[in-house]
């Protein structure tokens, strides 16, 4: 259909979209007549028991991290899919944010930081006694990650689980503040700094209507079935940019058209600039990096776009998706199934 798909062009309507379609063959699992809609709502969502079963794990698990540790620990915060409310079916992850209160500085948090994972990983290792099963993947210099699930529960899936401690550098001094303070810092130093952000980041995009966090899972669904090589906060963070530009101009939302033009910015990833002018502005703190560009809404040193060779996979995992999308809509076996994934936004 294309002979040089380097070039490929993929449409992007300038009009509101006020139909859906159906895929099969395109999306793992989707079957033949399916609305993205239903789709989304049979295989990508979690349903009640699975969110039930996850809010169980989360409420346990905050309770074992507030107790004897060994660390002073002021509260623990819910991140990750789970916290954000963007998780998939049998994909979630959760973060959990540990707040330490034993050191006042930054300083002196990042000098005992090995010493305080060493207790969160021999916490999970020996005091996990009440899940059903603990497989502690590794601990990295920020975090301690591992896979669990609860007693009682037959199914087989094991729940990611990353424990990262903190110092409640927000909690201190205003915002602003922080953003001055790692301004004179290394990009080494001022990854200490990147979890004290998590709770902003995670309300963020909380905040965000259900629609886009529907469609923040199917991208995130494709992202899981296709492998990807993005970080899941680009992704969410990629979708709310693509929705707040379109709902300037347009009252309907239409998770299909919505999501061609999330793939259509990740074929021209290369020439991404994103950046968040009514949030702060990012040339009052650092340069500009080399574009891709995506910045963190919450942390203006913090580039959450892909970079490396890991562009050109998602140039061509993008290409392919759009062809593939392209050559369906243009048979004439191809229906559309008018208003069944539309809403007002």
């Amino acid at each position: 259909m294309y002979s040089n798909p380097s070039t490929v062009y993929a449409p992007i309507e300038d009009s509101p979209v006020t139909f859906t379609c159906d895929f099969p063959n395109v999306f793992k699992g989707m079957e033949e007549y399916e609305s993205m809609a239903d789709f989304i709502e049979r295989v990508v969502r979690p349903d009640d028991e699975y969110n039930r079963r996850c809010e169980d794990l989360v409420n346990r698990l905050k309770k074992f991290l507030e107790n004897n540790t060994g660390l002073g620990v002021k509260r623990v915060f819910v991140g990750g899919s789970v916290g954000k409310m963007t998780s998939l079916s049998h994909y979630s992850d959760v973060d959990l944010i540990v707040f330490i209160d034993d050191y006042p500085t930054m300083v002196e948090f990042q000098k005992n930081l090995d010493s305080v994972l060493q207790k969160l990983e021999q916490h999970v290792l020996h005091d996990l006694n009440w899940a059903q099963e603990v497989e502690h993947t590794r601990t990295t210099h920020h975090a301690v990650q591992f896979k669990t699930k609860l007693k009682g529960y037959t199914d087989a899936v094991l729940r990611k689980v990353d424990l990262l401690p903190a110092l409640d550098r927000l909690d201190q001094v205003p915002m602003d503040h922080v953003y001055n303070e790692m301004k004179a810092l290394s990009a080494k130093e001022r990854r200490y700094y990147s979890v004290c952000f998590t709770e902003e980041q995670t309300e963020f995009v909380k905040s965000m209507p259900h629609e886009v966090r529907d469609l923040i899972r199917f991208v995130k669904y494709w992202k899981e079935t296709n492998d990807l090589p993005v970080r899941s906060y680009f992704l969410e963070l990629l979708v709310i940019y693509i929705w707040s530009e379109r709902r300037q101009r347009f009252e309907t939302f239409c998770v299909c058209s919505m999501f061609k033009r999330v793939v259509y910015a990740l074929r021209n990833i290369a020439q991404m600039e994103i950046t968040w002018p009514d949030i702060y502005t990012s040339t009052d703190y650092s340069p500009l990096p080399p574009k891709p560009v995506l910045l963190d809404p919450m942390n203006p040193y913090n580039n959450v776009a892909p970079s490396g060779d890991d562009l050109e996979e998602i140039v061509d995992k993008s290409i392919d998706l759009l062809i593939r999308l392209e050559d369906l809509m243009s048979k004439d076996t191809f229906e559309f199934h008018k208003d069944a994934c539309c809403v007002l936004s």
